[in-house]
């Protein structure tokens, strides 16, 4: 199972987050995860990132329709 969370972090060739700064920051706030965690983590966020700035540009097209 590490292999495979490895290997898909680092697939995104445009994640500006490094596992290990990942940590750093929730040990900051309290939280101790491992490296398998940071990565599953990093990889939550990015998804939910993406997803977001997908459904932003949808919106944005749809609302330029109306106007046309």
């Amino acid at each position: 199972m590490q292999t495979s969370l490895y290997q898909k972090t680092k697939t995104f060739s445009s994640k500006k987050v490094s596992v290990t700064q990942a940590i750093k920051v929730l040990k900051r706030n309290g939280i101790e995860v491992g490296e398998d965690q940071a990565a599953l983590i990093l990889d939550f966020l990015y998804l939910l990132a993406k997803t977001f700035k997908n459904v932003e540009k949808t919106e944005d097209n749809m609302s330029l329709k109306k106007y046309r």
